[in-house]
Formats: structure tokens, C-alpha cells, sequence
């Protein structure tokens, strides 16, 4: 029988005189029907074991038992065709080189006594003859017949009258049965009516047939390989009782050892299948590496796992379709199941089989989170070396599987061969299992095949002898091989398993004769006697072990040459079968593992397979493919420019254009190509104007909202976000206005612009309340308690916090809710609440580390480590950060990378370690520089311009601070400008106090000194004035900009400053006036401590300022070490009376 939702039909034929017809059905009709059957989910598979067929394949001695299986895998759909031909009539010698042949089909010998062709006796077999006692078979009550109306085609009359006269008689008996049956004219009329008789069936038979998921696809492929591997199955009592002991306890993760062919994947398959009868209500998840989708793709293994428990605990969240993404997203996913279980009840068994077959940085398995959930039952198997190394340093528990015992191969020998209806004799089996190589399971196994397949009885000891003399399982195969080129011919056998080695996903009996050119009878009877050895995955043969895979690589495959003119030979023909998600799969792989980075560009760059694959759910493969190409050296950008071009040219529709490009847009974006996207989002919103497309429009603003914002041009983001709004408004898309004004509202917010932001936010709210979008809701929710705690309203910030909160833990939205608490634990920090800070982050930090969600874990330590250093805590915020670099390091985030590293440049900065600090800078400047992230830039600039100041490098100083602010205003970020005017400021003063002459280099900042003489220059006047003067001008305009938007940090800083000014210019009761009026406003210890040391520096015969700032200081510095403080503190204790 056809395997569910499989329309697979025998077609029945004469070969010599069918040719015409053939062609026209092969490359005309079957693809229209594939066309049609894939679009509802159907695998249609034509069995037509006569194309290609030759005399010389007729003359084998398994053809009619080839032919005689298929119909039976077919049944009940079969298409008997005639011509003006009965057929091949095989002798009764013929039917003697198969005694297989005649002990399971034994009507075969009467009707070869009858010269029965094998055309009639595939008829017979399927219909004509079930009514027999002899064939119990159900018949092919689908079947259909077509006669063609009589042509000439003999050479001589003799020949027609009698080969007519058994036609005839074939075609009578035919119409005695009643079975539908067409009369033909030509090709295209067989054609029409197959094509017709087709569709009905499609109509009939599989009319709730609907396409198969990602996740249905994947979990068919596993199910179908778990099923080959129960066959004779004899398992060990000690083995399943540990796998239900772990299913049913707490235990750490299970790790099942054995050399490679050991018969783990039975074990495995054989024990989920036992415990899903006695627990049908269990969650089991089999994930055989290999099998897959990629079979050595570890992150192909994540993404069925993430589908599994999509379905399983109906999550909503989308699964991520970039890499690293999904990677990281692992362990997340893991806690959404274990939030699940914990609240239904119950377990999640999760087999990981095969290990060791992972390629490259996946064999490091760190992708596998090391804490898994107590819920989860997480089963692997691993090889002795490698991967079980990596695993054994986790902790977790572990047994190693032993070699069967002779005892047990006794047992798998007669269980195995008797579900073929074969045994040998005592001595046989003695022989067998005395030799220690039988203690390999897929040695035995694999022998057991072979001999089976052997059709004389006398033959047996000889073979066996064969067997057994050879080296070990690598040999056997060998021998196996060796077999196959006996039976079909070594250039057959060579090509075909070459073929299915070589391809991605497997090839199907279809596909192999028509890449190879070899006909489908002999591929079937190959493939036949591999059939132990190959799993079949929707419809397409591969192979189930790697010892056959390093077999054919070693024996066919160590030429270069030929093993790239195979991978050319499947590209070339899925090139040529059209665009597909199949044909998409086939050619990325053929081109990677012939290493053609160009070509691979190329088809990349084509917009209209892009397309296609991303319909198909195909982004992960797009984007690892051109990580791949970007590994390579290959330019995106450049293809993509002309990929674009060849694109518009190709005469397609501009919706299509549109779409396409929106498509690419997307995917550009997210590799952070942010030029060529730009051009691609303005060539969308140029082509939706045109069209007079609202929604179309509104999409490309966004794009073009989110592009600027990215690359901190603000104005301009939200200039595209507010047309998107108003685009959205006009056609009545609520949702589009909520997140074109969330979107406005994250701008706002990196400006600091905390009224606009607020706004912005609260609106979105609104909206997304309305529709009920809770998730969304409880985002913007915690944006707004950021806004509320930068603001200094901590009480509402808490409240807002707590109420984002209660609705992920609400909608179980775990990884949010940490993210949330995250923020909380910095609204804690902005009051000075250090533990109550901390708290939270380790809360935080926790359920980031049961979500294995390593990017959080990262930001969450690094948090950690900022609240050391501001603690004074140095030496762990140092650890802290060092600790979260290697996390971004290890996922490649260097926006991240850069962060940290910058911050590792402030610890630096507090303990006045100028080395150290200014390495960091420059190496966060780089990666901010390459990534064109300019407002990050200038906060690095600022910082390195602050750490000149403190070493008196001045000219430096001026130099960085002048870049930062200067980034600043061309973005018009105002609101981040306080904190580097004041520093400007404070270098210009400090030069008036420390220089005794102008310095050169002050002349570019401040344009007014040219005018100064040389004179003036060397006289402590009028240059100085000119300083001081554009000194007040930063200080004001920081004190202006702190007081809109109510920072106390550096609102008390740009303050000082002018008074500092003030007592510079002579205003010094002034001055002193001010600092005290300051001193009684301010409750914070260092503001406290930097005006008692300020009025002592401005009168220093005051000795109770001067003790106040000891005190204060001293007990500053026992909590934040900063070296300002010991510098102010060591100061007030030498200079206890020195004049100004």
C-alpha cells in the first residue's frame, strides 16, 4: 500500500511499441498532476518500470519479481496500457534465476507454462486474478485500462497475426472483468483521459488531503526511520528498565554510550514506541540526527524541537528563522514546555539520537542548554569519543550499552531471519554467533541481510565464510557493495548510490532514472537489495547509517572529479524542474558542497527565488546560506545589486516587485546591510505611490522608519514612522497605528525626549488594549515604566513595571517576564537601591539561564557588573564584564561586544587607570565606527575625552569631547548633550587656571583667539576672558538642557561649574553664596562632599568645610573607590591651609 496522502500508481505497458505515448505522459501530464498534488499536500509517484528498459534488463532474472512488488506497493492504483503489442513472455528458464520469484509468487510457473507475458502478469497480479485462490491479494479496484486502436508496427504478418491474436485475448479477459476501460487515438488523447481519470481519484480519494506542515514533514521522516529500526528487534530488559526509570524520575539529563552501529536508534525507537502504548497521553519527541531536514545541521535539530512544542503547548510566539537567533531562542522554547508541564501535569520525553553525526561548531554542543528543566526527560546518545567527551564534563548521568552476548545474537539470528520465513541450521548459527564481530549489532544485522538475499540454499556456508572473514561492520559494506555490482553491474550500482550520497535530502526512484539515465526497473531492484540499509523520507531513499555513507564515499566517491560531476548532474536537473522549495533545497546544497561560492551567489541574488523560498518558510536557509557566502568572502550587496536589476527587468507586475523587494528588504536588514536595504525601501515606496497602495506605502515608511532610527538619525525615523501612521489611520489599520506609534515612542526615548515619548507610548497602549493584543500591551507597558524611571518617577515606574508583570506572568511569557524584572532591578539602581537592585537582576538572571537565552544572560550580567562599579566593587564588575563579553563574543553581537568593552573602559575611568581605560575605549570606538552607530560613537568619544581631562592630556580632551558633541547635535540628540558640555567646559577652565600663555591648539575650537596678538597671547588677560566666556556658554546651555529634562546628575554638575566660573572671574561671595544654597538643597553624600571641598578650595582657612569634605569623602570611598574621591579626600588632608 501507498503511504498516506501518497497517490503512487503502477502503470502497466508494453515498452517497444509505447514510446510516443510515454513521452508525452512523462513530460507532459505527470508534472501537471505533481504540480497539482503538491499544491494539496500529495506525493504522486508514477511507476512505469519500463522507461529506459533494455533487452539486456529484461534478461534478469528479478525483473518480474520487481515488477510483481511494486504493484503491491501501489495498490489499489494501477493503469494497464495496450498498444498493438502483447509483450515480453519470459521462458520457464527465465523464471528459474529467481527462486524467490517462484516461492512467492507461485502461480508464476503456470502462467509462464501459458506464455503469459509480464505485461498480463502485472495485470493479473493487480486485478485479474485476486479473485483466484492462489492470490489473496486485495485487488486494484482503482485500476484503469486504455487501448489504443490498432496500427501497424510488425515486420511481418506472421508476426502480427500472432502476437494480435494475444492481445486480443488479453484485452477480452479484460473486458469480461467490467473494469473501466478508454479506447485511444493518439498520445495527447491518452494524455487527456489519464490526466482526467487522475483527477477524479485526487477528487475522491484524498479530498481532505491538505499540504503537509514543516513540523509534519519533519516528525513523518523520523517516524518513518523509528519504524525501520523496531524490525527484529530483540531488546535488552536492562536497558529499557533504566530508559523508565529516568522518563520517571528527577535525574539530571541521561547520556546513552556505544560505538557507532551499536543499535542505540533501536533502542531508542523500540522503547519511545513501548511507552507511548502504556502512556498514550505522553509528550515524546524522537529527534534521530541525520534523518532531518539538514542531516548534520544542528540548528535544523532546534527548530524541529521548537515546532514539536509549538504545537504540543500551542505557543504562540514565532519561532526565529536566523540562525543565531534560533540558537539562542533553545533554551526558551524548553522553558515555555517546562511553564506548560508544570502547570498540566505530566513529563516531556526528548531523544536526541546521533550526536556524534553533527558537524563542525555544533559537535561543541554548546547550543544544548546546561540546565534543563526537571519536567523535561532529556535522552541522548553519543559514539564513545568526541561529543561524549563535551558531554561527560556536564555532570550528567550516563551508561554505556555492551556488546550483544552470544547468547543474544543467537536469539536476534533466528528472530531476525524468521520474519522472512527463512532459518539455518544449529551449526550455522553457532558459527555465526561464536564469532566476536556478531557482538556489533549492525555487523549481524547486516550479515543477517545479506544472507537472507541469498536465493540457493547450498550457497549459504560459502557466504557465510565471506562474511565472517571480513575485518569488521567498515568491510562488511564493502562486500555489500560488491554484491550489489554482481547482481546490477558496477557502473549502475556506482551511480546510483553515488547519487543518493551526494544529495541533500535523498532522491526518488523518479528522480534517480532520470538524473542517471538508468531505467526505473533496475533502480527498483537495486534499491531493493539496499532496502535494510535505506530509509525513505517522503518518498526520496537515503541512507540510515554512515557506515554505508563512508562505504560509497571510499569506494566511489575519492575522485574529486566525480564526485563534482555527480553534484552537477542534481543540480543541473533541479534547475531544470522549476522553481520549488525541493529544487531550492537540492541546489543550495549541490552548490556549497562544490564549493561554486559564485554560482551560489547568483542563485541567491535571484529575487524570484528568494521569493519563492521565503513563501516556503525558507528564511533560516537564505540566511545561512549567505552566512555562508559571507564567510566566503562574497559581497551581498553587489549580487543583490544585481540580482535587483535582473529582477525589474524580467517584465514582472509591480505589486510583484513590491513584494519582492519587500521580501529581500527584510532579509538584507536583518544581516545589517542597512545601504542596500535603504535602496530597496525607497524603491518600494516609490513603486506603492505609483500604485496608489496605502498599506504598501505605510509598510515602506516603516522600513524606512526602522532604517533611520537604526543608524540614529532620529528626526528623520520619525518623519517615516508618522506617514506610516497616517497611512495606516486612512485605511482604517489599527494595529499598523499602534506600532507606528510604539515605534515613534522608542525614538523619542533614545533622545531622552521622555514628554514625546510618554505620549507616544500611551497611545499605543490604548490602541493595542482596544484590540486586546495583550503582549503587546505589556511591552509598551514596561517602555513606559523606562520613561517613568529615567525621569526619576520611580513610583510610577514600579507600578508600571508591576503591571507589564502581572500580564506576562499572566500569558506565561516567561523570557518577558525576566526582561521585565530586568527593568525593575534598573529603576532599583536609579534610586540607589543597590540590593534591591541586584535582587531583581538575579531573579532576572535566572529564568535567562532556564531559558538557556545567553544574548539576556549576558545584558543581565553586565548590569550586575555596573552595579558593582558603582558599589565601588571594581574587581567584580570587572569579572562581570569579562564574563558577559565572552557570551557576546560566542554569538558574534558585536554591538554588544562593543558595550561591554566600553564599559570595561568606565571601571577603568572610576579607578583612574588611564592605560587600560583608553584601550578599551579605542577598541569600543572601532566596533561602534564599523557598525556606523554614531550615537554610540559619541558616548565613547565623550568618555575617552573625560579620561584625557583627568590626566591633563587637554588638547586630546577638547579633541574627543568637541567629535562627541558635535555627533550629538547632527543628530539633534540634545538631550544627551548635559554631561560632555560640562566636561568641555570644565577643560577650557582648567586650561585658563593651568597655562600660563594660550596654547596653539586652542585656537581651532574657539575661532575667536585668532584675533588675539601675540602680546595678549602671553598676558594672563584677555585670551583667558575669551575662554572663560565660551566655558559659561557650555555651562549654560548643560544647565539648560538638564533643567528640561530633570536630570539631578548633571544638573548639579553644570551648576558647580558656574560657580566655578563665577569664583574665576572674581565672584567668589557669590560663588560661596551659591555652594551653600546647593549644600542645603542636596541630600546625596558626593554632591554633599563636592561643596564642602569646593567652599574650602574657594576660602581654605574654612576648616569645617574642609572636615565635612574628610568625612564625607572617607565614607564614600569605603563603598565607591572612585579615584576623583581619593584624589579630592588626599587633598583635603595635605593642603591644609595652602592659598588659591
Amino acid at each position: 500500500m501507498a503511504q498516506q496522502n501518497e497517490l503512487r500508481i503502477f502503470i502497466s505497458s508494453t515498452f517497444r511499441d509505447m514510446g510516443e505515448e510515454r513521452e508525452h505522459l512523462v513530460k507532459k501530464i505527470f508534472p501537471e498532476v505533481r504540480a497539482l498534488c503538491r499544491k494539496k499536500g500529495i506525493t504522486f509517484t508514477e511507476i512505469d518500470l519500463r522507461w529506459g528498459l533494455t533487452d539486456e534488463d529484461v534478461a534478469l532474472g528479478q525483473v518480474i519479481r520487481a515488477c510483481l512488488e511494486e504493484v503491491d506497493k501501489c495498490r489499489p492504483y494501477f493503469i494497464g496500457i495496450t498498444g498493438s503489442r502483447y509483450g515480453f513472455v519470459p521462458s520457464f528458464l527465465d523464471i528459474q534465476k529467481d527462486p524467490v520469484l517462484l516461492q512467492r509468487y507461485p502461480w508464476i510457473e503456470d502462467a509462464t507454462l501459458n506464455e503469459m507475458s509480464i505485461t498480463e502478469m502485472e495485470a493479473y497480479y493487480a486485478v485479474l486474478g485476486t479473485a483466484t485462490d492462489h492470490i489473496d491479494n486485495q485487488p486494484a479496484d482503482k485500476a484503469r485500462f486504455y487501448f489504443r486502436r490498432q496500427r501497424r508496427s510488425f515486420e511481418d504478418e506472421e508476426d502480427e497475426n500472432e502476437e494480435l491474436q494475444k492481445l486480443e485475448a488479453y484485452q477480452q479477459r479484460i473486458e469480461a472483468s467490467g473494469l473501466p476501460i478508454e479506447r485511444f487515438r493518439d498520445p495527447v488523447s491518452l494524455g487527456e483521459m489519464i490526466y482526467d481519470d487522475l483527477i477524479e481519484i485526487i477528487k475522491q480519494d484524498f479530498a481532505n488531503a491538505t499540504p503537509p506542515t514543516p513540523l509534519e514533514e519533519e516528525r513523518a521522516r523520523h517516524e518513518a526511520f523509528s519504524l525501520s529500526r523496531r524490525r527484529a528487534y530483540i531488546a535488552n530488559p536492562a536497558y529499557l528498565k533504566r530508559l523508565d526509570d529516568h522518563a520517571n524520575g528527577e535525574s539530571l539529563p541521561l547520556i546513552v554510550y556505544a560505538e557507532s552501529g551499536s543499535g542505540k536508534s533501536s533502542l531508542f525507537a523500540y522503547w519511545a514506541e513501548k511507552h507511548r502504548k502504556r502512556n498514550p497521553n505522553a509528550h515524546i519527541i524522537e529527534h534521530y540526527v541525520g534523518i532531518g531536514a539538514t542531516s548534520t545541521d544542528h540548528y535544523a535539530v532546534i527548530r524541529h524541537l521548537c515546532m514539536e512544542i509549538k504545537e504540543r503547548f500551542n505557543r504562540e510566539e514565532e519561532i526565529p528563522s536566523e540562525p543565531k537567533e534560533l540558537e539562542i531562542a533553545f533554551g526558551q522554547w524548553l522553558g515555555y514546555a517546562a511553564s506548560e508541564l508544570n502547570k498540566r501535569g505530566g513529563k516531556l520525553i526528548l531523544i536526541l539520537d546521533g550526536l556524534n553525526q553533527l558537524q563542525g561548531e555544533a559537535l561543541e554542543l554548546q547550543w544544548i542548554p546546561e540546565i534543563i528543566p526537571h519536567s523535561i526527560r532529556l535522552i541522548l546518545s553519543s559514539t564513545v569519543e568526541g561529543t561524549l567527551v563535551v558531554l561527560r564534563k556536564r555532570g550528567w548521568t550516563q551508561f554505556g550499552m555492551q556488546a550483544l552476548n552470544e547468547q543474544e545474537r543467537e536469539a536476534v539470528i533466528v528472530r531476525y531471519l524468521a520474519e522472512f520465513h527463512k532459518s539455518l541450521n544449529p551449526n550455522q548459527i553457532k558459527l555465526i554467533a561464536s564469532d566476536y564481530k556478531c557482538g556489533h549489532p549492525l555487523f549481524l544485522k547486516t550479515l543477517l541481510e545479506e544472507i537472507r538475499l541469498i536465493g540457493r540454499h547450498e550457497e549459504l556456508d560459502r557466504h557465510i565464510a565471506a562474511f565472517l572473514g571480513t575485518t569488521g561492520t567498515e568491510d562488511l559494506f564493502q562486500q555489500v557493495l560488491e554484491r550489489m555490482e554482481e547482481d546490477h553491474g558496477a557502473r549502475a550500482v556506482r551511480t546510483v548510490v553515488s547519487l543518493i550520497s551526494l544529495s541533500r535530502d535523498g532522491l526518488d526512484e523518479r528522480e534517480l532514472a532520470e538524473i542517471s539515465g538508468i531505467s526505473r526497473l533496475k533502480i527498483t531492484a537495486m534499491t531493493a537489495g539496499l532496502d535494510y540499509h535505506l530509509v525513505r523520507k517522503a518518498g526520496r531513499l537515503t541512507f540510515f547509517h554512515d557506515y554505508l555513507r563512508r562505504a560509497v564515499e571510499k569506494r566511489y566517491l575519492s575522485e574529486e572529479w566525480y564526485r563534482n560531476e555527480g553534484l552537477r548532474s542534481i543540480v543541473n536537473y533541479f534547475q531544470e524542474t522549476g522553481l520549488s522549495e525541493r529544487s531550492a533545497r537540492e541546489i543550495l546544497w549541490g552548490y556549497k558542497s562544490l564549493d561554486d561560492t559564485p554560482a551560489l551567489a547568483r542563485y541567491l541574488s535571484n529575487v524570484a527565488v528568494v521569493h519563492r523560498m521565503y513563501e516556503e518558510k525558507m528564511t533560516y536557509e537564505i540566511q545561512s546560506a549567505w552566512k555562508y557566502l559571507v564567510d566566503h568572502g562574497v559581497d551581498v550587496q553587489q549580487w543583490y545589486h544585481r540580482g535587483v536589476e535582473e529582477y525589474r527587468q524580467s517584465g514582472i507586475g509591480q505589486e510583484e516587485l513590491f513584494d519582492g523587494l519587500s521580501i529581500l528588504s527584510e532579509l538584507l536588514m536583518n544581516m545589517d546591510y542597512l545601504d542596500a536595504t535603504e535602496e530597496i525601501a525607497r524603491e518600494m515606496h516609490h513603486i506603492a505611490q505609483d500604485l496608489l497602495d496605502d498599506r504598501r506605502t505605510g509598510r515602506a515608511e516603516a522600513l524606512l522608519g526602522r532604517l533611520h532610527h537604526y543608524k540614529c538619525e532620529y528626526d528623520s525615523a520619525i518623519e517615516h514612522f508618522k506617514r506610516s501612521e497616517t497611512l495606516y489611520e486612512r485605511i482604517g489599520d489599527h494595529s499598523g497605528i499602534a506600532s507606528a506609534k510604539q515605534c515613534i515612542g522608542a525614538v523619542y526615548a533614545e533622545r531622552d525626549e521622555s514628554t514625546e515619548a510618554l505620549e507616544a507610548f500611551q497611545q499605543a497602549l490604548t490602541i493595542y488594549q482596544e484590540l486586546n493584543e495583550k503582549k503587546e500591551a505589556a511591552l509598551v507597558i514596561s517602555n513606559l515604566g523606562a520613561i517613568y524611571g529615567r525621569r526619576g518617577e520611580h513610583k510610577q515606574a514600579l507600578e508600571a513595571h508591576q503591571q507589564a508583570l502581572t500580564i506576562c506572568q499572566e500569558l506565561d511569557l516567561k523570557s518577558m517576564t525576566a526582561v521585565v524584572i530586568g527593568n525593575m532591578g534598573v529603576n532599583y539602581i536609579a534610586q540607589e537601591k543597590y540590593d534591591h537592585g541586584l535582587e531583581a537582576f538575579r531573579q532576572a538572571l535566572t529564568i535567562h539561564q532556564e531559558l538557556a537565552e545567553k544574548r539576556m544572560v549576558a545584558l543581565i550580567v553586565g548590569n550586575i557588573g555596573s552595579v558593582c562599579s558603582l558599589q565601588g566593587d571594581y574587581g567584580r564588575a570587572l569579572e562581570a564584564c569579562e564574563e558577559a563579553l565572552i557570551i557576546h563574543r560566542e554569538l558574534g553581537e558585536k554591538n554588544m561586544i562593543a558595550r561591554t568593552i566600553g564599559n570595561i573602559g568606565a571601571v577603568h575611568l572610576y579607578r583612574g587607570e588611564y592605560k587600560p581605560g583608553l584601550e578599551a575605549f579605542q577598541q569600543a570606538l572601532a566596533i561602534y565606527q564599523e557598525l556606523e552607530m554614531q550615537s554610540k560613537v559619541a558616548f565613547i568619544l565623550g568618555n575617552m575625552g573625560e579620561l584625557y581631562t583627568d590626566h591633563g592630556h587637554y588638547s586630546l580632551a577638547l579633541q574627543h569631547l568637541t567629535q562627541s558633541v558635535e555627533i550629538y547635535r547632527v543628530h539633534e540628540a540634545r538631550n544627551l548633550l548635559p554631561e560632555w558640555l560640562e566636561i568641555l567646559s570644565r577643560v577650557l577652565l582648567q586650561i585658563c587656571q593651568e597655562e600660563d600663555s594660550l596654547p596653539e591648539y586652542l585656537h581651532q575650537y574657539i575661532p575667536e583667539l585668532n584675533s588675539v596678538s601675540s602680546e595678549e597671547q602671553n598676558s594672563a588677560g584677555s585670551w583667558r576672558q575669551i575662554v572663560q566666556t565660551r566655558a559659561r556658554e557650555l555651562a549654560e546651555e548643560s544647565n539648560q538642557i538638564a533643567e528640561e529634562i530633570k536630570v539631578d546628575e548633571f544638573l548639579f554638575k553644570s551648576r558647580l561649574q558656574l560657580v566655578r566660573l563665577d569664583e574665576a572671574e572674581g565672584e567668589t561671595a557669590s560663588a560661596q553664596e551659591q555652594l551653600h544654597a546647593m549644600l542645603a538643597e542636596t541630600k546625596d553624600p558626593a554632591q554633599r562632599a563636592e561643596c564642602h571641598y569646593w567652599l574650602w578650595k574657594f576660602d581654605n582657612a574654612n576648616v569645617e568645610h574642609r572636615s565635612q569634605g574628610i568625612r564625607l569623602f572617607e565614607e564614600i570611598i569605603h563603598t565607591v573607590p572612585k579615584h576623583q574621591y581619593k584624589d579630592r579626600l588626599e587633598e583635603l588632608r595635605v593642603h591644609e591651609s595652602e592659598p588659591r
